[in-house]
């Protein structure tokens, strides 16, 4: 059964005006089996997504099973993106492990997968959160740029799109950090936008970085349910539901309208249990 869990109706065409890109994140291992994999195309159809951003695990998943989900998702007309990242990677301007999973795709793209590739690869590396960040912020930021800097140069040579996913906050960091990052590092610059508040200021200095150099802002909505990783009611839509979160979000994006933002489910599991109430 596809979608029978499905049977709260709301509308998408909100997310359709203008960019017509909806991602979706996927964590979970588990999509690889087939039912799930058949779950989770449900759910993407009834969602409107074009755009997954999907965890590929280091074992345990067989290749086939990989390439079972890249190949559903080409038919679907969904772009897949290799999603990945460690706080660690933003430390070393070398860039080592980035440049590792940057390699494991190519190969994918030039083997298994050359019939339907992986369009790129998602950087969710929280630096913040490590202790150098949080001894000197300001010079973590600037070996972090750098980091993301020799990741991305190296994913282009690779012909992978990047996107490099940060909070909303780091403009108070620094923000010719900020301006290089966006600049330099990425495609597409994606923003945790959590504070149901302050949505629409919370992005005001990343939406003018990303109409200065012409590229996508992501803006990521929150559907875990509250007292997870700490996450308070506002923070999250899990109680709220879809139609208050693309309310929200359509309020936002027509007061940046001259930008391009599109959208972002965080994340999977929590979805279904939302449309399951």
């Amino acid at each position: 059964m596809i979608i029978g869990l499905i049977a709260v109706v709301f509308s998408t065409s909100i997310l359709m005006k203008d960019n017509k890109t909806v991602s979706l994140f996927s964590w979970e291992n588990q999509v690889y089996q087939e039912n799930q994999i058949d779950k989770l195309f449900g759910l993407m159809n009834q969602l409107s997504v074009t755009r997954l951003y999907q965890q590929f695990p280091n074992e345990g998943i067989n290749t086939n099973d990989i390439l079972t989900l890249l190949q559903r998702a080409d038919e679907s007309n969904i772009d897949v993106y290799y999603l990945t990242g460690d706080g660690t990677w933003g430390l070393d301007e070398m860039a080592v492990d980035m440049k590792t999973k940057i390699d494991e795709i190519d190969i994918l793209n030039h083997t298994s997968a050359k019939e339907f590739p992986i369009k790129g690869i998602y950087f969710d590396v929280e630096t913040y959160l490590t202790e150098q960040w949080i001894q000197n912020p300001k010079e973590s930021f600037n070996n972090y740029v750098n980091a993301m800097v020799t990741g991305y140069r190296y994913a282009k040579s690779k012909g992978l799109r990047v996107i490099v996913c940060i909070p909303n906050w780091l403009d108070e960091v620094n923000i010719d950090s900020l301006d290089n990052l966006i600049q330099y590092a990425c495609d597409e610059i994606a923003i945790m936008n959590y504070d149901k508040r302050n949505e629409i200021n919370a992005i005001k200095e990343e939406v003018l970085l990303s109409k200065k150099y012409h590229k996508n802002l992501e803006c990521i909505f929150e559907f875990q349910k509250e007292g997870y990783h700490q996450l308070t009611s506002n923070e999250t839509y899990y109680t709220d539901g879809l139609d208050v979160a693309m309310h929200n979000f359509d309020l936002l994006r027509d007061y940046y309208q001259d930008a391009s933002i599109s959208f972002a489910y965080h994340y999977v599991n929590p979805l279904y249990e939302i449309l399951e109430r």
